[in-house]
C-alpha cells in the first residue's frame, strides 16, 4: 500500500525538525508539520511526534513556560521543546462553528534561560519550594 502525500511531507519535516538546530525554524516547522499532519492523524499524536524530536526543557524550562501571561490573560500551555533559551510551546482552545467546535492549536515561542527557576509568588509567603525540586528517587 503506498503511502500518502501528507504522511510521505510530515515525515519529511518531522526529520527536518529532528535535526533542526535554530528555534524560529523549529517553530515554523512546527506549524507546518501539525497544520499538514492533523488532516489524517489525531491531533494529539501529531504533538507528540514534533515533541518526541524536539530536545527537551529542562525541568525549571517548563515550569517557567507552563502558563504565559498575554496581555493579563494567564494561559496554560504545553512546553514541547527547547533549542538554547527558546522554549517551543503550544496552546489550544475550543472554536464554536456551526458543524460543532474545533480545536484550535497555535505555536509559539519565548526565552528562558535553562538555569532560571519559576518565579514563587508573592501573596504565597509560605510557597513550598522543596516539593518542586526534583528528587532523587532511592530504590528499595
Amino acid at each position: 500500500m503506498p503511502e500518502s502525500a501528507i504522511h510521505t511531507v510530515t515525515m519529511n519535516n518531522l526529520a527536518k525538525l529532528q535535526e533542526c538546530c535554530d528555534a524560529d525554524t523549529a517553530l515554523a516547522l512546527c506549524r507546518e508539520i501539525y497544520e499538514l499532519a492533523s488532516i489524517q492523524y489525531p491531533g494529539h499524536e501529531v504533538l507528540r511526534a514534533i515533541e518526541s524530536r524536539l530536545p527537551m526543557p529542562t525541568a525549571s524550562q517548563a515550569e517557567c513556560v507552563s502558563t504565559v501571561t498575554i496581555k493579563d490573560i494567564t494561559i496554560v500551555t504545553r512546553p514541547l521543546g527547547a533549542i538554547g533559551d527558546q522554549v517551543i510551546y503550544c496552546l489550544s482552545h475550543l472554536l464554536p462553528w456551526q458543524e460543532g467546535p474545533v480545536l484550535s492549536v497555535q505555536f509559539a515561542s519565548v526565552r528562558c534561560r535553562a538555569d532560571r527557576e519559576p518565579d514563587t509568588p508573592k501573596w504565597d509567603p509560605l510557597f513550598p519550594v522543596h516539593r518542586r525540586k526534583p528528587i532523587q528517587v532511592i530504590p528499595c
